[in-house]
């Protein structure tokens, strides 16, 4: 019985191309379930692989076929339709539903009787002429199996004679050249893949096979795979069906064809034969899909002969082609204000007040208001005026100053306050002037209206914060004066602050945000970020403590966006969307606002909105706060948005509470909100922008108000005309921007006759938001001790406990032992207060400091969120209190080395040597017995060529000099724990101070060099030397400018960065000297952002002193890669050509040598690319090996690495090569899973003379590609193998052997 289960395992296995690895596993289990007397389960376990295998419908499938079968229409007699249901190639999963669905659509309908074969020998023209039609069932590769000639004349006899084609889906994948021709098209590809959703258009919504379909609409969506053809011409069909190429979302990676023309289903005839034709057919659901199964029925009808249909050509419908050039799409066309309005989905009660429009503003990108309630809006007349972002930084753009002159709270009057500005980013109005900050410097101007009128007559620098660079999105924003009174900006590590008339300057931690900046009723400070799509960033606690952003921050979900348009821009391409179009997850978070005013319902105060522009959408996030005093971000509403609209020209991209009590949202209503940068000619967003048309729109520009039916806007201020004790009254506003707008004012006024009134408040007003204003206020006129903050500790609010801690931290830094004032403040009830404790026990860590903090967390045992800040707030300090432990062990390791190597020199090596390792002299004086240990370039080199050195010893005369001994003896018959000893005693003794060895590194290069038989001479330990030293902490690197940053390139950390911290100018350099001379033929540059030089050229020193240029004149990237002849250096120079205004930040700096796995070590000439056809074999699990491409037709690309050149095959496969008396020295490649690929595993293994001998371990999408440089070894057959992964799926097991080449 068992032998006989064998058999049919076997058999269903190679059916379904599982290799025999897969049918020795179930034999495995056969056997073992056989031995345990299972036997039950062993019959059980082979039905139960059976129908796994067989893949047929479900229950639930059939039913859902039987639900979906069109009405049947009467015909003259039933036809016999022969189902051919073969795979060669891949075996889609949809066959046996796709079977299951013609037995059902025969049946019920009476057209048509059904059998089923997967037997080519069923499609001879004998068998043939008993059918009136031929299902061919997703028949991939259908010339496998008929192989012969006369079978595959007898299959297209039989069409000429009258018999009818049904190909569905993969029955156009193959085939020899006349059944090419006879189907219409053969598969090109799929740039349409399965998952994806895709607007289809009905070309000729008359024709009786598609008339009615979907609705009878001439566009309509389908969840399909979709092919496009080879060998398909419109002239020889009837097209039905096809891509609507009018549509961007169908503007996939991978298409081919020039003329846009993707047809999908099409009728013909072929001699007295009809063909029906349909590429959907892919996904199970298609089966059950009512209108396809109608058009279906229809084509089976045709193909029968039941019916006649029109099957001449007809042009592809112009309606369905991309706009011609300068077309802009009718989508994207700009709308009055009150189409916009229709566009808009508002939460219930809230509607959108237009109170600014073009021409009044015009691309407006921020707005404030002074003490009178007057508007001030950036103008960015500049910014992206076409799609090159030309004439960006020309001093054109204003700003202005809009005024309600009748009070109706819609702008009417507009003035233009300041001009001939580049992009101005920030405005702060302050009492009888305005500080603006334009871009492309930290300088900021304050500019006087002296004469009233609305116009700036003089401007003065009001802080000198010099040039700086970065495209316009990353270049700070805000300038809002918070309640601590300094006055805050993204971007930047400082913050400002107004003492005595003059602007000052303190630290912060620095920040993640980009446009726009606000803060809560308490003064914390909230950032977002745009560019990694986050949304609020630290979100925490204020950025003079930690930049700190738990993932817990921001709910699950909280990402996930709910727009409503369906305009295909988004920032990551189809991936970043819906099938709809719309965006799916943050992109370009912008514009925020905490919620401070009175004319909302009061459940939006205290909540943050902001902007995501290219989603066109505005989000409200709820922060909820756990009993540990955890605050979590949340949407606030179910799979839907504050403000979402359907305008394409909807850019919100800024936001404030206003005077009057409700929300602002500043529209740069416009076609493009992505700067140049981010929109590259090829990229996706650059032809979503020519394709719509967006580009097109520019200039316009409106401001909103969010208002609700409930309430009514509140009345304007006048306190520029009130005195200072006028002001205080404000402090207990119900609106924060008049509480924030008095505090300011107060203090620049300087009027210290108010600190009475504001004591009283503070003790007072039943107003906590009042007492915290007069608090921070008294704060800003230094008006507070001690004395006075101690009976704020017991106020009620548990803010103003807090706020009168954090106020304590001047005295804490000038004695640390004011700690101790704040203890009892320690068992407070309140989260807030306990979180602020360790906040100000953090600022300097003492043991006062930590005393406090400790007995904070003693005190509240059960919240486990006071101990992750306090080790985040001290990570620095936890951290070197780590490394101290660390550095301790490590030097026991180290010392234990050293102790056991200095015996094991002593013992061997001082007699040459000397004991202090200066080399001992020969007795004639002459000479020493053996080099010199101090300072010894070898030494303190890479430690894997001292590592071969010491293993295999060296002879010889060295660096020129000869020695008595003339040789060092192999230490190779020693174990790695004593050789790794000596060396780190070398590395570490005379004056040396280089990393230690350890015994596995010793271990690593012993397997390395174990086919090493010589000694090593001064020529092979140059020739070592020459192509090693790669490792940039072996460097020492020198700059012209910020030379304190370098290590920041040698640390490793992608979050660290050298810079310059100027301006870089002409002649600016970074230079590498490295420990010897080596081989370099490459320098990899990354920067930051912008600040790289836009020029640079590289000069190399062998010698250390004199120069030659090997690349000049270079154009800088983001990315620059510096190739140049292989060169000998001991310094290699980059050079900045042209002055810019930015500066130089660098990651990274690679300068590569043979050995570092880049292609470029070998000469084009030295590499032969291996070529599918001179190959002896190519066994592949799905489709053909190809050629320069992936296996699908597309690019062989690996994680965003792209290869010219290699080979694109799929799990499993071996592709096997001779190497008989060809001479190649190595095998090169880098490998990995195409990025076209699915989220499946795969391995990569080389076998040379069947002995493995390199083995990839398990790959993923995603992953860096894996470099192989073998040597051949004279091997005679070179074999490629790639296998299934851990997941055992071999379904987009997509592989790429980039760069494949011999070496000769």
């Amino acid at each position: 019985m068992f032998v006989i289960m064998d058999i049919c395992i076997f058999i269903k296995l190679q059916m379904y191309k599982f290799q025999i690895s897969d049918f020795l596993l179930m034999k495995t289990i056969l056997c073992e379930l056989h031995r345990k007397k299972l036997f039950l389960f062993s019959i059980l376990f082979c039905l139960q692989l059976n129908a796994l295998l067989a893949k047929e419908a479900t229950e639930e499938e059939i039913q859902l076929i039987a639900e979906a079968i069109p009405e049947a229409i009467p015909t003259e007699h039933p036809y016999r339709v022969l189902v051919f249901s073969k795979a060669y190639t891949y075996k889609h999963s949809s066959i046996g539903v796709a079977k299951e669905m013609a037995r059902r659509m025969g049946k019920e309908t009476g057209l048509f009787e059904a059998d089923f074969t997967e037997d080519a020998e069923d499609l001879s023209l004998e068998n043939l002429r008993n059918y009136d039609t031929v299902y061919l069932n997703n028949s991939t590769s259908i010339e496998r199996g008929l192989t012969s000639p006369e079978m595959r004349q007898g299959f297209i006899q039989y069409v000429r004679e009258g018999g009818g084609i049904v190909a569905i889906h993969a029955a156009t994948d193959g085939g020899w050249p006349e059944y090419v021709d006879m189907i219409g098209g053969n598969f090109d590809g799929h740039p349409w893949g399965h998952q994806g959703t895709y607007c289809i258009c009905n070309e000729d919504s008359n024709h009786v096979i598609v008339k009615g379909i979907f609705g009878g609409e001439r566009n309509f969506t389908l969840n399909d795979e979709l092919y496009q053809y080879k060998d398909f011409h419109r002239d020889k069909v009837r097209v039905l069906l096809s891509i609507d190429m009018s549509k961007f979302e169908n503007h996939r990676g991978g298409r081919k064809r020039e003329d846009n023309d993707y047809a999908l289903a099409w009728v013909k005839k072929f001699g007295k034969g009809r063909i029906f034709v349909s590429s959907p057919g892919h996904n199970h659901h298609i089966y059950w899909n009512k209108e396809i199964l109608k058009m279906w029925y229809r084509g089976f009808r045709f193909a029968l002969g039941e019916m006649d249909v029109e099957t001449d050509s007809i042009p592809k419908p112009s309606f369905s082609l991309p706009p011609e050039e300068g077309e802009q799409s009718p989508s994207v066309r700009f709308k009055t204000p009150e189409e916009s309005q229709k566009t808009f989905q508002l939460q219930d009660g809230y509607s959108m007040e237009l109170v600014a429009d073009h021409p009044l503003v015009t691309e407006p990108s921020v707005c404030v208001w002074d003490g009178n309630g007057r508007m001030y809006v950036a103008e960015w007349h500049t910014y992206m005026q076409d799609i090159e972002g030309n004439g960006v930084n020309e001093p054109v753009s204003r700003v202005v100053q809009l005024d309600d002159t009748d009070g109706d709270g819609v702008y009417d009057q507009r003035t233009v306050f300041a001009d001939q500005l580049i992009l101005p980013r920030m405005i702060l109005p302050l009492i009888d002037s305005v500080v603006i900050g334009e871009s492309n410097t930290n300088d900021l101007f304050e500019y006087f209206d002296e004469d009233g009128d609305g116009v700036a007559d003089r401007k003065e620098l009001w802080f000198d914060g010099g040039k700086r660079g970065g495209n316009v999105e990353h270049q700070p924003s805000g300038l809002i004066w918070s309640i601590d009174n300094w006055i805050y900006s993204t971007y930047n590590d400082y913050r400002l602050r107004v003492v005595d008339g003059q602007v000052v300057k303190g630290e912060t931690k620095g920040n993640r945000g980009q446009w726009g900046l606000t803060q809560d009723n308490t003064g914390k400070v909230l950032y977002v970020d745009a560019g990694a799509g986050i949304g609020p960033v630290h979100p925490l606690f204020p950025n003079i403590y930690s930049k700190w952003h738990p993932k817990w921050a921001l709910a699950e979900g909280f990402r996930e966006v709910f727009a409503i348009d369906r305009i295909a821009d988004s920032q990551g391409g189809f991936g970043s969307m819906r099938p709809d179009n719309s965006a799916k997850s943050f992109t370009a978070t912008c514009g925020q606002a905490v919620f401070r005013g009175d004319r909302l319902p009061p459940e939006l105060v205290g909540d943050l909105f902001f902007h995501e522009p290219v989603g066109r959408l505005t989000r409200r996030a709820t922060i909820r706060t756990d009993e540990m005093g955890r605050r979590v971000f949340h949407n606030a509403y179910q799979k839907a948005e504050f403000i979402a609209s359907s305008d394409a020209n909807f850019r919100p991209v800024n936001s404030a509470t206003g005077p009057d009590g409700t929300l602002y949202v500043v529209d740069m209503h416009r076609g493009v909100v992505q700067e140049a940068a981010w929109v590259p000619k090829g990229s996706f967003i650059h032809s979503a922008i020519k394709h719509y048309g967006l580009d097109q729109n520019i200039g316009r520009g409106r401001i909103y108000r969010v208002r609700h039916q409930d309430f009514t806007p509140g009345p304007r201020p006048n306190m520029l005309k009130e005195t200072p004790a006028q002001l205080v009254q404000h402090l207990e506003h119900p609106n924060g921007w008049w509480r924030d707008e008095a505090q300011k004012l107060i203090l620049l006024h300087g009027d210290r006759s108010v600190i009475p009134a504001l004591h009283t408040l503070v003790k007072q007003t039943n107003s906590p938001l009042g007492r915290l204003h007069a608090l921070w206020t008294l704060n800003g006129f230094d008006a507070l001790d001690l004395d006075f903050l101690k009976t704020v500790f017991s106020d009620p609010d548990p803010r103003l406990r807090a706020a009168a801690i954090r106020m304590t931290e001047p005295w804490l830094l000038d004695d640390p032992k004011t700690a101790s004032l704040l203890l009892p403040l320690a068992r407070d009830s309140h989260p807030d207060v306990g979180i602020q404790l360790l906040l100000t026990a953090s600022t300097m860590v003492t043991p006062e400091t930590r005393a406090l903090a400790q007995t904070v967390l003693e005190a509240h045992p059960e919240n486990d969120y006071l101990k992750e800040i306090d080790d985040e707030l001290n990570k620095e300090y936890f951290a070197e209190v780590a490394r101290q432990r660390q550095m301790a062990q490590m030097e026991a390791e180290e010392i234990a080395l050293m102790d056991k190597g200095k015996k094991h020199f002593e013992t061997l090596c001082a007699t040459c040597h000397a004991p202090d390792g200066s080399g001992t002299n020969a007795p004639d004086g002459t000479m020493k017995m053996a080099p010199s240990f101090i300072r010894n370039p070898t030494i303190l080199g890479a430690e894997e060529v001292l590592t071969k050195i010491a293993l295999h010893g060296i002879s010889g005369p060295l660096r020129g000099k000869n020695y008595l001994g003339g040789f060092m003896m192999p230490l190779k018959t020693y174990d790695d724990d004593y050789v790794a000893s000596v060396l780190t005693y070398l590395r570490k003794s005379f004056g040396n101070d280089a990393d230690m060895i350890r015994p596995e590194v010793v271990a690593r290069v012993r397997a390395e060099t174990d086919q090493v038989t010589e000694s090593y001479t001064e020529a092979s330990l140059q020739e070592l030397q020459l192509n090693s030293g790669g490792e940039n902490t072996l460097w020492t690197l020198r700059a012209s400018d910020g030379a304190r940053n370098l290590p920041f390139i040698q640390d490793d950390d992608p979050k660290t960065t050298y810079a310059s911290k100027a301006a870089l100018k002409a002649g600016a350099w970074v230079e590498a000297e490295f420990p010897h001379q080596r081989r370099v033929f490459k320098v990899i540059l990354r920067a930051k952002g912008g600040d790289y030089p836009r020029k640079v050229k590289v000069e190399i020193s062998e010698n250390g002193e004199t120069w030659q240029t090997v690349a000049d004149q270079v154009e800088g990237k983001q990315v620059t890669t510096i190739p140049f002849a292989m060169s000998i250096a001991r310094k290699v120079r980059i050079v900045n050509l042209e002055e810019r205004s930015h500066w130089w930040q660098l990651y990274d700096l690679e300068i590569i040598g043979p050995g570092m796995g880049d292609i470029d070590q070998y000469e084009p000439s030295q590499r032969h690319y291996l070529q599918l056809n001179e190959a002896r074999s190519v066994a592949i699990g799905w489709s053909t090996a190809k050629q320069n491409r992936s296996v699908t037709g597309g690019a062989l690309k690996v994680a965003g690495e792209s290869f010219e050149h290699g080979i694109g095959t799929h799990a499993h496969s071996e592709i096997v090569f001779d190497l008989t008396g060809k001479g190649f020295r190595r095998f090169y490649s880098k490998v990995g899973h195409n990025d076209g690929g699915q989220n499946t595993y795969l391995t990569f293994e080389v076998h040379l003379d069947d002995k493995k001998v390199f083995d990839s371990g398990e790959m993923t999408k995603g992953d860096p590609a894996k470099v192989l440089d073998l040597p051949l070894k004279e091997a005679n057959e070179l074999k490629l193998v790639v296998t299934n992964g851990k997941d055992g799926r071999p379904e987009g097991d997509h592989a790429d052997w980039g760069n494949a080449c011999l070496i000769q």
